[in-house]
């Protein structure tokens, strides 16, 4: 006969340690859940429907206990199961008077103590952890699994306090569970040991309280033994959690991001953030579009890709598209130079999936640097109708950038003189051109002193990054002045869609 009992961790966590086994001793807590702490709780809860039904009484926990105890058992553990970060919490120790020194009566409270908490993490949505319990059919009679099912319906909490638990027993064919973790007498390097019950253990023993004498000086409870089991691999499939919008989102052009973190990386590093967001963006992409949680966007076939185009800058050959329609991605800071809000344009609107897609990517965090958990930014979404803190979509007839123009040619030869077409004003005249914008005066903003140009670091394609150049290029501070009115966005030069050259108009 085989008995399958379904339990769930609502809260994602099994709080427990191993039998007599203090937690500071044992930072890897109990898992699988040992079959002895499972038996106590049944026959708790049975004390608790005596007291609601009093013709259950202790012929019933014996029969019940018995039955248990001569069955072989087994789990499926969930595939997705790993020891999380142990916690710290305060816990009620001493009834004394506080404080202790006082001459006078002073209050009656409960001292307190720090303790750690162990325990398993079981990946979300909450997987189920079976039971398999197999024995002969004359030991669970049609009474005792009715008993068992009344007991297992009323336990809350398995373990501490802090695991809800829901379980109940499989009435239907569940044939299509088979165990992954079985117990064993003997102990390997691979296995953990779990407390059990011995097939003769008597109800009296298996109620013993932690008071009595042979409980305490006992390295295992009468009626129990330790047997070992060995965990079923980790998975290397992480899961994922798909998002599902509720509705379909309605076409943006813009949407908004703010950013958080302990350490801003510099300004010739914000490069790196809108990069790897970018990167984050494709992959959502990629995996919505092949179901599979570790997707990655270049390995999708070129039709696949050119249907975010507009997300990419590249065509269906993996050129780049030339009218500059594509997505841009900019950084705008705050009064101090820190980089706070992460914005993306386009001219043409975010489609649903793509919007799905950058709410999916910002829930990661961004390392611009490496060796350090402070070096991480966090993103938070923010609704399209909140103000940009500069105005960048703004018109007017001056312009300054915020972040550095980076030219797309070199501005001076080899030898260090100018190079005859390449200046800063010529070149901003054919971005301009390109954008089919009027022209405009340009002027370079401060001197050496207090603004010198910069080395910025620049986006490099993949298609050239084979080549003999370098991510660092040289970067100034420039001043536009149109004849007339122009609304932005206005990103210019080098890695404009990677929010180098971006320029706010100024009053």
């Amino acid at each position: 006969m085989r008995i399958i009992l379904s339990q769930r961790f609502p809260l994602g966590r099994f709080h427990a340690n191993p039998w007599k086994a203090f937690t500071f001793d044992d930072p890897y807590g109990e898992w699988p859940p040992s079959p002895w702490r499972l038996l106590r709780g049944i026959i708790a809860r049975s004390h608790q429907i005596e007291r609601e039904q009093p013709e259950i009484g202790t012929f019933q926990r014996e029969t019940l206990s018995h039955a248990f105890c001569a069955s072989t058992l087994s789990w499926q553990l969930p595939e997705f199961s790993w020891r999380g970060p142990g916690l710290r919490q305060y816990q009620p120790t001493e009834f004394k008077k506080v404080p202790a020194a006082a001459k006078e009566p002073g209050q009656m409270t409960y001292n307190t103590t720090k303790v750690q908490d162990n325990f398993w993490l079981t990946a979300n949505p909450a997987p189920q952890l079976f039971w398999i319990l197999e024995a002969d059919e004359n030991l669970w009679t049609p009474e005792i699994l009715d008993h068992l099912d009344a007991c297992i319906a009323r336990m809350t909490y398995f373990g501490r306090a802090e695991s809800i638990t829901e379980i109940s027993r499989l009435t239907t064919d569940a044939c299509d569970i088979n165990a992954n973790c079985f117990l064993r007498v003997q102990r390997t390097a691979k296995t953990v040991p779990v407390l059990c019950p011995r097939a003769d253990a008597s109800l009296e023993q298996i109620q013993f309280t932690t008071d009595d004498k042979a409980v305490a000086d006992a390295s295992s409870p009468p009626g129990g033994v330790w047997l070992f089991a060995e965990r079923p691999a980790l998975s290397k499939r992480i899961p994922q959690l798909t998002r599902k919008s509720a509705r379909e989102l309605p076409p943006v052009q813009m949407m908004q991001f703010a950013l958080g973190g302990r350490v801003f990386p510099p300004e010739q590093s914000w490069i790196r953030v809108t990069e790897r967001f970018r990167g984050s963006v494709l992959k959502e992409l990629a995996k919505n579009i092949t179901g599979e949680p570790q997707a990655q966007f270049h390995k999708l076939t070129p039709k696949e890709q050119s249907l975010f185009s507009l997300m990419t800058g590249k065509a269906t050959d993996n050129l780049p598209l030339s009218n500059h329609a594509h997505t841009s991605f900019f950084l705008i800071p705050d009064a101090d130079g820190k980089p706070t809000r992460l914005v993306c344009y386009r001219q043409i609107p975010f489609t649903s999936q793509e919007q799905e897609a950058m709410l999916a990517a910002s829930e990661r965090s961004i390392a611009w640097e490496y060796g350090s958990d402070d070096w991480q930014l966090r993103l938070v979404p923010l609704h399209v109708e909140t103000l940009l803190p500069k105005a960048i979509t703004g018109t007017a007839k001056t312009w300054e950038s915020i972040t550095h123009y980076v030219p797309s040619r070199h501005v001076l030869r080899r030898n260090g003189k100018p190079k005859a077409g390449s200046d800063i004003p010529s070149q901003i005249g054919r971005d301009l051109d390109h954008l089919k914008l009027s022209p405009a005066i340009v002027t370079i903003v401060g001197d050496v002193e207090t603004n010198p140009v910069r080395w910025v670091k620049v986006h490099c394609p993949q298609r050239i990054r084979e080549g003999q150049t370098n991510d660092i290029k040289r970067g100034y501070r420039l001043r536009l002045e149109f004849e007339r009115p122009v609304q932005g966005p206005i990103a210019l030069g080098h890695s404009s869609h990677f929010g180098l050259g971006l320029f706010v108009p100024v009053a």
